[in-house]
């Protein structure tokens, strides 16, 4: 696909992209329920409730929830899809 501006062709693959940084490049790899609430602009109990649904995956630590960083943006990019 191409255009034409001031008389010469540009083709569209010539154009710079704007990368998007990755979703939460700047936070650890794993978080508690707070945190992943606080990234999300949530409450922790809609994300104890996703979880609960199976749409948010996590592990355990003794007793402690722990959500990664992977799932979270996983959830994120399936929630756009939805």
């Amino acid at each position: 696909m191409s255009a034409t501006t001031d008389g010469r062709v540009v083709y569209i693959s010539e154009v710079p992209v704007n990368e998007m940084p990755p979703l939460f490049a700047n936070e650890p790899d794993a978080f508690d329920m707070n945190h992943a609430a606080g990234l999300l602009g949530v409450t922790r109990k809609t994300i104890q409730r996703e979880i609960e649904r199976g749409k948010l995956r996590c592990f355990h630590v003794g007793t402690r929830v722990r959500i990664t960083k992977q799932a979270l943006v996983d959830y994120v990019l399936e929630s756009e899809g939805a």
